[in-house]
C-alpha cells in the first residue's frame, strides 16, 4: 500500500478502506458522502450541537433560530467554476460556514479564506452612507495537522495580533482531527467538542460507546451513523469516493516522481496514468481477498475482466 507525506503528517489510505469493501461499520464524517448525509437541515440537531460546542451559544437558541442557507455561492468572475461551500447557516446576524478539509494544501486554506470573505462581502448592507457587515464565522474541520502543531482547536482573526483586534467581524476556528485522535488514543481527558469529533470520525467500538455514555445527542449520532453506513446506496457511494481519493493521491505522487526525470508536463501526464493503473491493480488485489465478484471489482476499478482474472491467478 502506497503512502505519502504531506507537510510532516502521514496521509494514507486506511486498510479499513482498502481491505474492508464488504465491511459495514461506521463511516467517518470526513467522508464527503457522510458529511452531507449526517450534517444537514433534516438532521439539524447534530449541526446545532456542534455549533453550540464551538461557539458556546445555547443549543436551544441555535435550534430555534438556525437558518440553512444556499451552499452555492455567487461567482466573482463569469469564467470561474461554481463555488460550493460544505454547509452555511445563519443564527441571528451570525453567518457560519463549515468546511471539511481532508488533505493539506495551501490552496485549500486560501480557498477557506476566500469563502469567508465572499460571505462577508455578500452580506454587506449599504445605508446612511455606511457599510454594515454581518459577523462571519469560518469553521474548518481539518483532517490534517500542520508542522509541529499540537493544538486540537485554534482561533484566529483576520485583522489583529495577540495584543489587539482591529476587527472581529471575520473569525476562523480550525479543528485538527489528527491531534484530537492522538489525544483520544493516549487516554487523555477530552472536552465535549473533542468527544463529538471522535464520535463523528472513529469506528464503532466499546471504548467509544463508553466515552459518550449518557450524552443523548452523541449516542443518537453514533447509532444513526452506523445504521446509515449499512445502507447499500451510501455504502456504494462511499466506496466510489474512497477509490477516487486513492487514485488521486497515488497519481499525484507518481506524477511528481516522473516529472523530475522527464520534465514536468510529460512526467505529470505519464505519471498520472501509470499511478492510476497501479492503484487500480492494488485495490483489485485487496478486493479479491473479500469477494470473487469480478464484475463488481471491474466496475469499481475500471479494469478489464481479463486483467482481474490474471490478477486472481497471481
Amino acid at each position: 500500500m502506497k503512502t505519502s507525506l504531506v507537510n510532516g503528517e502521514l496521509s494514507r489510505i486506511d486498510s479499513y478502506i482498502l481491505k474492508g469493501f464488504k465491511k459495514r461499520d461506521k463511516f467517518p464524517i470526513v467522508s464527503d458522502i457522510m458529511f452531507h448525509t449526517m450534517f444537514n437541515e433534516t438532521r439539524k440537531k447534530y449541526v446545532c450541537y456542534f455549533i453550540s460546542l464551538v461557539t458556546q451559544i445555547n443549543y436551544n437558541d441555535i435550534y430555534e433560530k438556525i437558518i440553512f442557507l444556499n451552499s452555492l455561492m455567487d461567482k466573482t468572475y463569469y469564467h470561474e467554476p461554481k463555488k460550493t461551500v460544505d454547509l452555511v447557516c445563519q443564527i441571528d446576524k451570525l453567518i457560519i460556514n463549515i468546511e471539511m478539509n481532508n488533505s493539506y494544501t495551501l490552496s485549500i486554506l486560501e480557498r477557506n479564506i476566500e469563502y469567508a470573505n465572499d460571505l462577508y462581502k455578500s452580506k454587506r448592507i449599504i445605508g446612511d452612507k455606511k457599510y454594515k457587515y454581518a459577523d462571519i464565522l469560518q469553521i474548518n474541520i481539518n483532517n490534517f495537522t500542520i508542522s509541529n502543531n499540537r493544538d486540537t482547536i485554534s482561533m484566529e482573526y483576520t485583522l489583529g495580533n495577540k495584543d489587539e483586534i482591529y476587527s472581529d467581524k471575520i473569525k476562523y476556528i480550525n479543528i485538527y482531527l489528527p491531534n484530537i485522535r492522538r489525544k483520544f488514543k493516549s487516554n487523555k481527558k477530552l472536552t465535549e467538542l473533542e468527544k463529538l469529533m471522535i464520535v463523528f470520525n472513529e469506528h464503532k467500538s466499546k471504548r467509544l460507546e463508553k466515552l459518550i455514555e449518557g450524552n443523548e445527542i452523541m449516542m443518537d449520532f453514533y447509532n444513526e451513523a452506523i445504521e446509515t453506513s449499512r445502507g447499500d446506496i451510501i455504502y456504494g457511494l462511499y466506496d466510489k469516493e474512497k477509490l477516487e481519493e486513492f487514485l488521486y493521491i497515488n497519481s499525484i505522487d507518481d506524477a511528481d516522481k516522473r516529472g523530475e526525470k522527464r520534465g514536468f508536463e510529460r512526467g505529470e501526464k505519464i505519471g498520472i496514468e501509470q499511478g492510476k493503473n497501479t492503484a487500480r491493480i492494488e485495490i483489485a488485489k485487496d478486493m479479491l481477498k473479500d469477494t470473487q465478484d469480478l464484475s463488481y471489482i471491474a466496475k469499481l476499478t475500471k479494469l478489464p475482466i481479463k486483467e482481474i482474472k490474471k490478477i486472481a491467478k497471481g
